[in-house]
């Protein structure tokens, strides 16, 4: 399952967005034999074909897919996750693309960790980096 998840978000890096799709495709099918619908190990399949959505330049439906990412996080209870956090920098982006900064700056706060020391210091930067681009865009501090 991971693999080729993981598959799938390296080939949406390097730009083959075909080849991408293909793969977490290949992940949905078999997360979703595997797992009920609405399992927690969803959100981060959720965030990946989010990501090859924004990647697309397909804002819209990239926000929707963090949504969904989000929502399996909230009934898990695990909105404190990583791959919630995640889900939750990706909506800022998408919502800033959209020229939503207000929006994206209520998202990336909450994607902010309490405690930056049980969070990668690169997704943190992410996070700072981004939640700055929205300030920017939204003429504040």
């Amino acid at each position: 399952m991971r693999r080729w998840r993981g598959l799938g978000t390296a080939l949406t890096s390097l730009g083959n967005y075909d080849e991408a799709r293909i793969a977490l495709d290949r992940a949905r099918s078999i997360f979703t034999a595997a797992e009920p619908p609405g399992h927690f190990l969803f959100v981060p399949l959720e965030v990946n074909e989010a990501d090859l959505a924004l990647a697309r330049g397909d804002a819209t439906g990239a926000l929707l897919g963090y949504q969904r990412a989000l929502v399996l996080a909230e009934k898990s209870a695990l909105v404190d996750h990583p791959n919630a956090r995640l889900a939750l920098l990706g909506m800022g982006r998408a919502q800033l693309l959209l020229g939503r900064p207000l929006d994206a700056i209520a998202s990336l706060e909450r994607a902010l960790p309490a405690d930056e020391s049980s969070t990668d210091p690169v997704t943190t930067a992410d996070i700072r980096f981004a939640l700055a681009r929205a300030l920017l865009a939204a003429g504040r501090d």
